[in-house]
This record gives C-alpha cells, structure tokens and sequence, in this order.
C-alpha cells in the first residue's frame, strides 16, 4: 500500500477528526513551516485556515502518513481541486526537513473570521501539541483586520 507523508495546520490537527476521516493515518509528529502565515480565509459556507508563503512567520504542523484511501476522503473533506490545490512542501522537524504534502486555500479567496467552534478546534491541538497560541491568535487577528477592510 503506497503511503504519503500529509502536512496538517487547520481541522486535521484534532486527533478525534482524523481518526473518523482517515482511519489508516499514523501521527508522525510535529514540524515547523518556516517563511509561511497561517491565515482564514473562506467562501459562503465560512471561513478555514490556510497557509501562505510569508517570510519571518512559521506555521506549526503534524505530519500525518496516511493511505491512498486517506488521501481520497481529504480531497472530498478539503474540497480539492477547487476550495483547496495541492502542493509539496518542506517541514522542519527535530530530525530535519520532511517533504510532504499540504492542502492549500486559492490564494484570491477573501479572509474571513472563523466560526468559534473551528476556532476552538484549532485552538484545542494548539495546546495540546505544545504550540505557541501567538501564532494562531495572530491569524485570526489579521483575517479579521483584512475582512473588516473589505466590507
């Protein structure tokens, strides 16, 4: 069985939603994307996290190896190809750079304020991996800044 290694920073850091979305995905641990910024941004339905290239941010991540299978119900959860694109990127971690695979917003989506309840989600794999909540206060402050400026 052909497995890939996936990079997660929004929903997919909650342990209770993978296991139900991609039963056969192993938690490999945890990295840093450097020179990236968590953002949210969304459509209609709400607004989710995303990353952009961004230099002097970083983005905690868990990476994942996950199955074909796995992969198959991301596309659908991540509404890839059009809510989501793939795209390769590199992840450093206690070991050194891991190259895998992150789910990526269409960089022309609006920012937008998150639900409190994806919010929360965020917020509960945050502490629970030991990252620095500064990061994910600041996306939310940005996104909410940014969509303010669009109304």
């Amino acid at each position: 069985m052909k497995r890939k290694i996936y990079v997660a920073y929004g929903s997919n850091m909650d342990l209770a939603q993978m296991a139900y979305r991609c039963p056969q995905a192993k938690l490999l641990g945890k990295g840093l994307m450097k020179d990236w910024q968590l953002l949210f941004k969304g459509s209609q339905t709400g607004s989710y996290a995303t990353i952009e290239q961004a230099g002097n941010h970083e983005v905690p991540v868990l990476l994942w190896e996950i199955s074909r299978s796995d992969e198959a119900r991301l596309n659908v959860y991540e509404g890839y190809p059009k809510f989501y694109y793939k795209k390769t990127v590199q992840v450093k971690t206690e070991n050194g750079l891991v190259t895998g695979m992150a789910y990526i917003m269409h960089e022309e989506r609006e920012t937008g304020i998150p639900s409190a309840e994806y919010y929360d989600v965020l917020e509960q794999a945050y502490k629970e991996f030991g990252f620095d909540l500064k990061i994910l206060r600041e996306a939310y402050r940005v996104s909410r800044d940014k969509s303010r400026q669009n109304m």
